[in-house]
Order: structure tokens, then sequence, then C-alpha cells
């Protein structure tokens, strides 16, 4: 492994366990895409690279000016491509980030391993002057961050009527309970949701269902 990404794995893992995250370590396949596929494009320069684990791993570069979204899908990807639900789902989720202004990438194990120097080309082709943006360009990491984890808790809400619960949130994003009532708390307090009654625990409602 290079020594660049060993310092991004344990930063990762450093930055897993104060957020409480149920992920502590990056997968085989996580470390397959940084190894031979952005290391070798970008020089093995990590920096502004972020990641969020969900159904797959979700690589994500948030700075203006170059919003990448690269999905990395833990197996073969075949059972979940054909699984209607999630696949409906991830197409939805696609189509807000990239009217958004995101540009979406997906690539499955198989292709790391067996088509990288494709792999290679086209995260290139995403990002042509990484290096110049990261250099001139402001960034708001934290905004854009917040952006993206807002768009995937709206989407898990509408497939429940308009309804979301901290532990649902915790368990999408392997975080705990607490952070995923916090995130919550803060949509409401920006307008998004609204706090309701729940027999067992809080529930929130996205307020456009709750009209």
């Amino acid at each position: 492994m290079h020594a660049e990404l060993q310092k991004y794995v344990k930063q990762f893992e450093q930055e897993a366990k104060i957020n409480g995250s149920c992920h502590l370590t990056l997968g085989q396949t996580d470390l397959l895409f940084l190894q031979e596929v952005w290391g070798p494009v970008f020089h093995y320069n990590f920096e502004g690279l972020k990641v969020e684990h969900q159904v797959h791993s979700v690589f994500f570069l948030p700075q203006q000016g170059a919003r990448v979204l690269i999905e990395i899908q833990i197996g073969d990807g075949e059972d979940d491509l054909n699984a209607t639900a999630h696949h409906e789902d991830q197409l939805l989720w696609q189509n807000d980030l990239i009217l958004a202004g995101w540009k979406v990438l997906r690539f499955s194990k198989k292709q790391l391993e067996r088509y990288t120097p494709l792999c290679r080309k086209q995260l290139k082709k995403a990002l042509p002057q990484r290096s110049e943006l990261m250099k001139d360009l402001p960034i708001d990491q934290e905004t854009d961050v917040w952006e993206l984890r807002k768009m995937i808790v709206v989407q898990m809400a509408m497939k429940h009527n308009g309804m979301i619960s901290p532990r649902q949130v915790a368990a999408e994003f392997n975080v705990n309970i607490k952070s995923a009532a916090e995130w919550l708390k803060r949509l409401a307090i920006e307008g998004m949701l609204s706090l309701i009654s729940g027999q067992r625990a809080a529930m929130f409602c996205l307020n456009d269902f709750a009209k």
C-alpha cells in the first residue's frame, strides 16, 4: 500500500471513531479503488476526498467547481441492480445529484479489477484540472457534505411517506443514533423537517408531507 494511502486510511479510521461510525475501516474494494485508480491518476493525493458508507461506498470531492461523486459497488453489483426498489432509489438520488451540479461515476469491483485503465481514464475526464482547482478555488467542504447528506435523508423519507427516524438515518449512514438525531434536529431547524410524536422514539416528517 502506498505511503500516502496509508495516511489517508489512518485519518479515515480516526474520524470514523470520533463520529461513532459503524464502519471503522475501509473495505478491500475501497482500497482497490484508491490504490489502483485514484492514486495513479492523482499521484496519491487524497486531499479533500471524503467517503460515506451506505449500501455501497461513496467517495466524493465536495469542492466548488469540482463536485464529483464516485460510487463503488461492494459486490458484483448484479443483485443490487436487479433489485427494483433499490435501483429506483439510486436513479432518483443520482438525478438529484446531477441536477445539483455533481458529476457521478459508478464502478463495480469487476470493473476496477479488469478495466483499471478505463476506470482511470473516466476519473481523469471527470477531474481534468484537479490540481489547479484544489489550489486556487475556495473550499467549503463542510457545507457540501451536509448538502449531500440532506439529499440522502430526503430520499429516505420519501420512501416512507415523508417519515424518518434517527434509527433509520443511523443505519443508513453507519453512525450512532445520537449523531443521527442531531442531523435530523438540524434539518428541522433549517425548516425541512418537523418533529412529531412517536410511541417509542422521536419521528420526523418532511414538511411537504406534513401540510
